[in-house]
Protein backbone atom coordinates (compact mmCIF):
# COMPACT_ATOMS: atom_id res chain seq x y z
CA UNK A 1 0.00 0.00 0.00
CA UNK A 2 1.34 3.41 -0.96
CA UNK A 3 1.57 5.73 2.04
CA UNK A 4 0.64 9.38 1.57
CA UNK A 5 2.93 11.92 3.23
CA UNK A 6 1.37 15.30 4.08
CA UNK A 7 3.98 18.07 3.97
CA UNK A 8 3.03 21.62 5.06
CA UNK A 9 5.73 24.05 3.93
CA UNK A 10 6.35 27.44 5.48
CA UNK A 11 9.62 29.40 5.55
CA UNK A 12 11.80 26.32 5.81
CA UNK A 13 13.95 26.78 2.70
CA UNK A 14 17.24 26.07 4.45
CA UNK A 15 16.05 22.65 5.59
CA UNK A 16 13.85 21.48 2.72
CA UNK A 17 16.56 19.75 0.68
CA UNK A 18 17.69 17.69 3.67
CA UNK A 19 14.11 16.64 4.35
CA UNK A 20 13.41 15.61 0.75
CA UNK A 21 16.72 13.75 0.56
CA UNK A 22 15.78 11.80 3.68
CA UNK A 23 12.60 10.63 1.93
CA UNK A 24 14.60 9.38 -1.02
CA UNK A 25 16.91 7.64 1.45
CA UNK A 26 14.12 5.49 2.89
CA UNK A 27 14.42 1.71 2.65
CA UNK A 28 10.69 1.73 1.80
CA UNK A 29 9.98 3.92 -1.22
CA UNK A 30 6.28 3.10 -1.62
CA UNK A 31 5.12 6.63 -0.78
CA UNK A 32 3.47 9.64 -2.40
CA UNK A 33 4.01 13.16 -1.13
CA UNK A 34 1.36 15.89 -1.02
CA UNK A 35 2.82 19.32 -0.26
CA UNK A 36 1.43 22.82 0.14
CA UNK A 37 3.22 26.11 0.76
CA UNK A 38 1.47 28.32 3.31
CA UNK A 39 2.59 31.67 1.93
CA UNK A 40 6.33 31.48 2.57
CA UNK A 41 8.45 34.61 2.23
CA UNK A 42 11.70 32.74 1.61
CA UNK A 43 12.71 30.38 -1.22
CA UNK A 44 10.56 27.48 -0.01
CA UNK A 45 8.18 27.61 -3.00
CA UNK A 46 10.98 27.52 -5.56
CA UNK A 47 12.71 24.63 -3.79
CA UNK A 48 9.46 22.65 -3.57
CA UNK A 49 8.80 23.21 -7.27
CA UNK A 50 12.31 22.01 -8.12
CA UNK A 51 11.66 18.84 -6.15
CA UNK A 52 8.33 18.43 -7.92
CA UNK A 53 10.20 18.38 -11.24
CA UNK A 54 12.61 15.81 -9.85
CA UNK A 55 10.01 13.53 -8.25
CA UNK A 56 7.33 13.83 -10.93
CA UNK A 57 4.18 11.83 -10.19
CA UNK A 58 5.47 10.89 -6.75
CA UNK A 59 4.82 14.44 -5.54
CA UNK A 60 1.66 16.53 -5.67
CA UNK A 61 1.83 20.25 -4.94
CA UNK A 62 -1.42 21.91 -3.88
CA UNK A 63 -1.49 25.34 -5.46
CA UNK A 64 -1.83 28.42 -3.28
CA UNK A 65 -1.79 31.21 -5.90
CA UNK A 66 -3.01 33.88 -3.46
CA UNK A 67 -0.30 32.78 -0.98
CA UNK A 68 -2.84 32.54 1.83
CA UNK A 69 -1.42 31.75 5.25
CA UNK A 70 -3.72 29.29 7.01
CA UNK A 71 -1.35 28.43 9.85
CA UNK A 72 -0.15 24.90 10.68
CA UNK A 73 -3.57 23.43 11.47
CA UNK A 74 -5.28 25.05 8.48
CA UNK A 75 -2.56 23.87 6.14
CA UNK A 76 -2.72 20.34 7.56
CA UNK A 77 -6.50 20.33 7.11
CA UNK A 78 -6.09 21.08 3.40
CA UNK A 79 -3.32 18.50 3.01
CA UNK A 80 -4.97 15.69 4.93
CA UNK A 81 -8.26 16.22 3.09
CA UNK A 82 -6.32 15.83 -0.15
CA UNK A 83 -4.72 12.53 0.90
CA UNK A 84 -6.38 9.45 -0.58
CA UNK A 85 -4.33 6.57 0.81
CA UNK A 86 -5.60 4.42 3.66
CA UNK A 87 -2.45 5.32 5.60
CA UNK A 88 -1.03 8.81 5.98
CA UNK A 89 2.14 10.17 7.56
CA UNK A 90 2.41 13.73 8.81
CA UNK A 91 5.67 15.53 8.11
CA UNK A 92 7.40 18.67 9.32
CA UNK A 93 9.87 19.62 6.58
CA UNK A 94 12.44 21.09 8.95
CA UNK A 95 13.02 17.58 10.31
CA UNK A 96 15.02 14.70 8.82
CA UNK A 97 13.69 11.14 8.62
CA UNK A 98 15.83 8.13 9.45
CA UNK A 99 16.09 5.53 6.66
CA UNK A 100 13.85 2.93 8.34
CA UNK A 101 11.08 5.28 9.46
CA UNK A 102 8.50 4.25 6.88
CA UNK A 103 9.28 0.53 6.90
CA UNK A 104 9.04 0.01 10.66
CA UNK A 105 5.95 2.21 10.93
CA UNK A 106 4.31 0.29 8.09
CA UNK A 107 4.99 -3.04 9.80
CA UNK A 108 3.58 -1.80 13.10
CA UNK A 109 0.42 -0.35 11.52
CA UNK A 110 -0.12 -3.59 9.62
CA UNK A 111 -0.09 -5.39 12.96
CA UNK A 112 -2.51 -2.89 14.50
CA UNK A 113 -5.02 -3.21 11.67
CA UNK A 114 -4.73 -6.99 11.75
CA UNK A 115 -5.53 -6.90 15.47
CA UNK A 116 -8.20 -4.19 15.62
CA UNK A 117 -9.55 -3.91 12.07
CA UNK A 118 -9.38 -1.18 9.44
CA UNK A 119 -12.51 0.62 10.64
CA UNK A 120 -11.06 1.42 14.06
CA UNK A 121 -9.24 4.79 14.29
CA UNK A 122 -5.56 3.92 14.70
CA UNK A 123 -2.54 6.12 15.36
CA UNK A 124 1.06 5.04 15.66
CA UNK A 125 3.92 7.25 16.84
CA UNK A 126 7.59 6.94 17.77
CA UNK A 127 10.32 8.74 19.65
CA UNK A 128 12.76 11.14 17.97
CA UNK A 129 16.26 12.49 18.40
CA UNK A 130 16.33 16.24 18.99
CA UNK A 131 18.74 18.33 16.91
CA UNK A 132 19.52 22.02 16.72
CA UNK A 133 19.39 24.34 13.72
CA UNK A 134 22.75 23.11 12.47
CA UNK A 135 21.81 19.43 12.84
CA UNK A 136 23.85 18.70 15.97
CA UNK A 137 22.21 16.45 18.56
CA UNK A 138 20.44 18.39 21.28
CA UNK A 139 18.94 15.39 23.08
CA UNK A 140 19.05 11.67 22.35
CA UNK A 141 15.33 11.21 23.07
CA UNK A 142 12.45 13.65 22.61
CA UNK A 143 10.44 11.81 25.26
CA UNK A 144 13.17 11.97 27.89
CA UNK A 145 14.09 15.54 27.02
CA UNK A 146 10.47 16.69 27.36
CA UNK A 147 9.85 14.66 30.52
CA UNK A 148 7.16 12.45 28.99
CA UNK A 149 6.38 8.81 29.67
CA UNK A 150 4.86 7.48 26.45
CA UNK A 151 3.30 4.57 28.35
CA UNK A 152 1.06 6.98 30.26
CA UNK A 153 0.49 9.55 27.53
CA UNK A 154 -1.59 7.14 25.47
CA UNK A 155 -4.47 7.31 27.97
CA UNK A 156 -7.25 9.82 27.27
CA UNK A 157 -7.02 11.90 30.44
CA UNK A 158 -3.24 12.12 30.27
CA UNK A 159 -3.50 12.96 26.58
CA UNK A 160 -5.74 15.91 27.50
CA UNK A 161 -2.74 17.43 29.30
CA UNK A 162 0.14 16.52 27.00
CA UNK A 163 0.87 14.40 23.97
CA UNK A 164 4.06 12.44 23.41
CA UNK A 165 3.15 12.12 19.72
CA UNK A 166 4.67 14.77 17.46
CA UNK A 167 3.53 15.15 13.87
CA UNK A 168 6.68 13.95 12.14
CA UNK A 169 6.65 10.60 13.97
CA UNK A 170 3.01 9.72 13.30
CA UNK A 171 1.27 7.28 10.99
CA UNK A 172 -2.55 7.36 10.98
CA UNK A 173 -5.12 5.21 9.24
CA UNK A 174 -8.08 6.31 7.17
CA UNK A 175 -10.59 5.67 9.97
CA UNK A 176 -8.72 8.07 12.26
CA UNK A 177 -8.60 10.79 9.61
CA UNK A 178 -12.25 10.32 8.72
CA UNK A 179 -13.21 11.00 12.33
CA UNK A 180 -10.64 13.68 13.13
CA UNK A 181 -11.03 15.95 10.12
CA UNK A 182 -11.44 18.82 10.01
CA UNK A 183 -9.28 19.76 12.98
CA UNK A 184 -11.12 22.60 14.70
CA UNK A 185 -10.44 25.20 17.36
CA UNK A 186 -8.06 28.11 17.00
CA UNK A 187 -5.63 26.69 19.55
CA UNK A 188 -5.77 23.08 18.37
CA UNK A 189 -2.60 21.29 17.37
CA UNK A 190 -2.89 18.71 14.62
CA UNK A 191 -0.83 15.97 16.27
CA UNK A 192 -2.45 16.45 19.68
CA UNK A 193 -5.94 16.49 18.15
CA UNK A 194 -5.50 13.34 16.05
CA UNK A 195 -3.83 11.47 18.91
CA UNK A 196 -6.70 12.45 21.23
CA UNK A 197 -9.23 11.13 18.71
CA UNK A 198 -7.44 7.77 18.69
CA UNK A 199 -7.30 7.69 22.49
CA UNK A 200 -11.02 8.43 22.78
CA UNK A 201 -12.44 6.34 19.98
CA UNK A 202 -9.79 3.94 18.74
CA UNK A 203 -6.33 2.75 19.57
CA UNK A 204 -3.01 4.54 19.84
CA UNK A 205 0.33 2.80 20.06
CA UNK A 206 3.99 3.74 20.16
CA UNK A 207 7.29 2.25 19.08
CA UNK A 208 10.36 2.68 21.25
CA UNK A 209 12.30 3.73 18.19
CA UNK A 210 13.74 7.10 17.19
CA UNK A 211 12.67 7.46 13.58
CA UNK A 212 13.18 11.19 13.10
CA UNK A 213 15.74 13.90 13.74
CA UNK A 214 13.39 16.48 15.24
CA UNK A 215 14.80 19.94 14.66
CA UNK A 216 14.57 22.40 17.51
CA UNK A 217 14.77 26.01 16.40
CA UNK A 218 16.79 28.58 18.28
CA UNK A 219 13.64 30.69 18.71
CA UNK A 220 12.03 28.01 20.89
CA UNK A 221 12.10 28.36 24.66
CA UNK A 222 14.51 25.98 26.35
CA UNK A 223 14.14 24.29 29.70
CA UNK A 224 16.45 26.33 31.93
CA UNK A 225 18.22 24.35 34.69
CA UNK A 226 17.84 25.35 38.32
CA UNK A 227 20.98 26.73 39.97
CA UNK A 228 22.01 27.70 43.49
CA UNK A 229 21.84 31.36 42.57
CA UNK A 230 18.81 33.04 44.16
CA UNK A 231 18.32 35.37 41.20
CA UNK A 232 18.53 32.48 38.75
CA UNK A 233 16.15 30.40 40.83
CA UNK A 234 13.60 33.21 40.98
CA UNK A 235 14.02 33.73 37.27
CA UNK A 236 13.39 30.07 36.62
CA UNK A 237 10.33 30.06 38.85
CA UNK A 238 8.98 33.00 36.91
CA UNK A 239 9.66 31.17 33.64
CA UNK A 240 8.00 28.02 35.02
CA UNK A 241 4.92 30.03 35.99
CA UNK A 242 4.78 31.46 32.49
CA UNK A 243 4.96 27.95 31.06
CA UNK A 244 2.07 26.79 33.24
CA UNK A 245 0.00 29.74 32.04
CA UNK A 246 0.97 29.00 28.45
CA UNK A 247 -0.10 25.38 28.93
CA UNK A 248 -3.52 26.45 30.21
CA UNK A 249 -3.87 28.87 27.28
CA UNK A 250 -3.49 25.91 24.91
CA UNK A 251 -5.08 23.12 26.93
CA UNK A 252 -8.43 24.68 27.79
CA UNK A 253 -9.38 25.97 24.30
CA UNK A 254 -8.14 22.71 22.80
CA UNK A 255 -10.32 20.73 25.23
CA UNK A 256 -13.26 23.06 24.59
CA UNK A 257 -13.00 22.51 20.83
CA UNK A 258 -12.83 18.75 21.33
CA UNK A 259 -15.82 18.93 23.68
CA UNK A 260 -17.90 20.85 21.14
CA UNK A 261 -17.08 18.31 18.45
CA UNK A 262 -17.16 14.99 20.31
CA UNK A 263 -18.79 15.60 23.69
CA UNK A 264 -21.90 13.58 22.86
CA UNK A 265 -19.81 10.51 21.96
CA UNK A 266 -17.68 10.20 25.09
CA UNK A 267 -18.17 8.01 28.14
CA UNK A 268 -19.42 9.90 31.23
CA UNK A 269 -16.05 9.82 33.06
CA UNK A 270 -14.13 11.03 30.00
CA UNK A 271 -16.78 13.67 29.34
CA UNK A 272 -16.47 15.02 32.87
CA UNK A 273 -12.68 15.10 32.57
CA UNK A 274 -12.91 16.92 29.25
CA UNK A 275 -15.31 19.51 30.68
CA UNK A 276 -12.97 20.06 33.62
CA UNK A 277 -10.01 20.52 31.27
CA UNK A 278 -11.97 23.04 29.22
CA UNK A 279 -12.68 25.08 32.35
CA UNK A 280 -9.16 25.06 33.86
CA UNK A 281 -8.05 28.35 32.38
CA UNK A 282 -11.00 30.26 33.87
CA UNK A 283 -11.06 28.46 37.23
CA UNK A 284 -9.39 29.77 40.36
CA UNK A 285 -6.26 27.99 41.64
CA UNK A 286 -8.07 25.90 44.24
CA UNK A 287 -10.69 24.68 41.78
CA UNK A 288 -7.92 23.93 39.27
CA UNK A 289 -6.05 21.74 41.72
CA UNK A 290 -9.22 19.89 42.74
CA UNK A 291 -10.21 19.29 39.12
CA UNK A 292 -6.78 17.94 38.21
CA UNK A 293 -6.76 15.54 41.16
CA UNK A 294 -10.40 14.47 40.74
CA UNK A 295 -10.23 13.76 37.03
CA UNK A 296 -6.65 12.53 36.75
CA UNK A 297 -5.47 15.36 34.52
CA UNK A 298 -1.83 14.65 35.27
CA UNK A 299 1.42 14.92 33.40
CA UNK A 300 3.36 11.70 32.93
CA UNK A 301 6.18 13.10 35.07
CA UNK A 302 5.78 13.25 38.89
CA UNK A 303 8.21 16.17 38.99
CA UNK A 304 6.14 18.13 36.49
CA UNK A 305 2.97 17.30 38.43
CA UNK A 306 4.52 18.61 41.66
CA UNK A 307 5.50 21.82 39.89
CA UNK A 308 2.05 22.12 38.36
CA UNK A 309 0.29 21.92 41.71
CA UNK A 310 2.64 24.50 43.22
CA UNK A 311 2.47 26.96 40.34
CA UNK A 312 -1.23 26.85 39.41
Amino acid sequence: MTIDIAVPIYNCAKWLDAFFESLLGQDDLDWHMIARDDGSSDDSIAIAQAWKQRLGARMTVIDNPSRNNLGPVGSYNVLLEACTSDWVMLADPDDVWKPNKISISRAAMSGMEAKYGREIPLVLFTDAEVIDEQGSQFASSYWKWSGMDQRLCIHFRRMLVESAAISSTMLVNRAALRLALPITGSFSLQDWWIALVACAFGKIAYLNEKTVFYRRHSANDSAAPMTRSLSSTLGNLFLAKRRVNALLEKLSPHAAAFLARFGDRLSPPDLMALKAAAELQRANPIVRRLAIARHGLWFASPLKNAGLMVLL
